[in-house]
């Protein structure tokens, strides 16, 4: 198994530290019922706080739009920093598993990785290759909450993350069959940066 950084973002953090998660929401997405703001590589789900400023690069990295390189991320948020309230910088890392994530993943490559920066991992996410997240955005029913939740809430952290990557390599088994319309899922790490 081999981890590969893919791409920086800047994400929103709400002072309240549960942003627009209402009960209704909570209950069809999310299999822990308390916690604090949930965080995702899936930017429906954590909103990024690049798309609130203006004049954008035309490219910013080759998945989802999201930042390639950290370095000009931060100068090109520096001078807005200030208006844009709370935000955190993040990387985010792929867990590379067999020959087809390898393949799937190939050419990705950026100019820093994490291993050259100072930082701390947040958790693991469940996501498919555009980065919506099994975990925390597609919707589980009746069924499908009352099996789940029981086995997987006690696993994952207050931000709605695993702190295990074997427990989040087994959702991912599970979450293939559970959302083949979006298969194949791949564990992702979400890390703060420390210092940029």
């Amino acid at each position: 198994m081999r981890e590969k950084t893919i791409a920086f973002d800047r994400r929103t953090l709400w002072p309240d530290g549960a942003g627009e998660w209402p009960p209704g929401r909570r209950q069809t997405y999310l299999l822990k019922d308390d916690g604090e703001q949930i965080f995702s590589t899936d930017d429906m789900v954590w909103l990024s706080a690049t798309e609130r400023l203006p004049d954008l690069p035309a490219w910013r990295g080759p998945v989802q739009s999201l930042w390639e390189d950290v370095t000009a991320m931060e100068r090109f948020f520096q001078p807005h920093l200030a208006s844009l309230g709370a935000t955190l910088p993040i990387a985010i890392t792929v867990f590379l598993t067999n020959e087809a994530d390898e393949k799937h993943w190939d050419g990705f490559e950026l100019k820093t990785s994490i291993a050259q920066l100072a930082v701390r991992r947040l958790g693991y996410d469940v996501s498919d290759r555009f980065l919506l997240s099994g975990l925390s955005n597609c919707g589980y029913n009746d069924d499908e909450r009352a099996l789940l939740k029981p086995v997987w809430s006690p696993h994952l952290n207050h931000h709605h993350l695993f702190d295990d990557i074997d427990h989040a390599l087994a959702f991912r088994d599970i979450t293939n069959p559970r959302v083949d319309e979006h298969a194949p899922f791949y564990v992702y790490s979400l890390y703060t940066l420390t210092e940029v």
